[in-house]
């Protein structure tokens, strides 16, 4: 009785295993909008603008000074701004890589739609320095 049971136990795992190769599926994995740079820049884009209306609400209802508000609702806005500039920046890279004729390289771009993609990676959103020829946050050759 124990070496039937073995067999069947073999049996069902190699049928397990095999499953996908036997019918010719495969699972894929699907990655949410939330999963890619223009998603996270727009989930903290969101989360800043949030703030800054909690910070009015917060000062409407009398809980801070209006020193602090201004600073930290000054402070909240370069923050947006920033995002804002790199949400840009992504969408330009997004248009020039797809205008791009295919048999022409990503570095092989010199025309004005490109300019602003010196200061943000065009891959991740991370600034960048002026004399970067690689990203910091995701090491792709910055595209010039």
């Amino acid at each position: 009785m124990l070496p039937l049971a073995l067999i069947v136990v073999a049996v069902v795992t190699v049928v397990f295993t095999l499953w996908p190769v036997l019918t010719g599926t495969t699972r894929r994995f699907e990655t949410s909008h939330m999963d890619t740079p223009t998603g996270r820049l727009e989930q903290r884009k969101n989360i800043v603008l949030r703030n800054i209306t909690d910070l009015d609400f917060e000062f409407a209802m009398g809980k801070m000074a209006e020193g602090d508000h201004t600073s930290m609702r000054d402070a909240l806005k370069r923050q947006a701004g920033s995002i804002l500039e790199q949400l840009e920046v992504l969408k330009q890279g997004d248009a020039v890589a797809t205008a791009r004729p295919a048999n022409r390289p990503a570095h092989a771009s010199n025309d004005a739609t490109t300019g602003p993609s010196a200061a943000f990676c065009v891959h991740c959103g991370q600034k960048l320095p002026t004399v970067a020829r690689f990203c910091s946050g995701c090491g792709e050759k910055v595209v010039s």
